[in-house]
């Protein structure tokens, strides 16, 4: 999984991600209710992506952050 996240993981978040459930729409967009919860993003790559001209290649931990 080259420059994005694994199947399996996206099938996943896609499951949590439930409307009324772990999150409502409010007036200003949607809205987490799971709050208070910690977030660990681990990631493992095969180049670094950390200087200005690698950083808009990377897609993973963006997705993940932004979900």
């Amino acid at each position: 999984w080259n420059f994005t996240v694994p199947a399996p993981l996206i099938t996943y978040i896609s499951y949590l991600s439930q409307a009324g459930k772990t999150f409502k729409y409010t007036a200003n967009g949607p809205e987490g209710l799971v709050g208070g919860k910690k977030v660990v993003v681990l990631g493992a790559r095969g180049s670094d992506y950390s200087s200005e001209q690698m950083a808009p290649m990377e897609m993973a931990v963006n997705y993940v952050t932004t979900v």
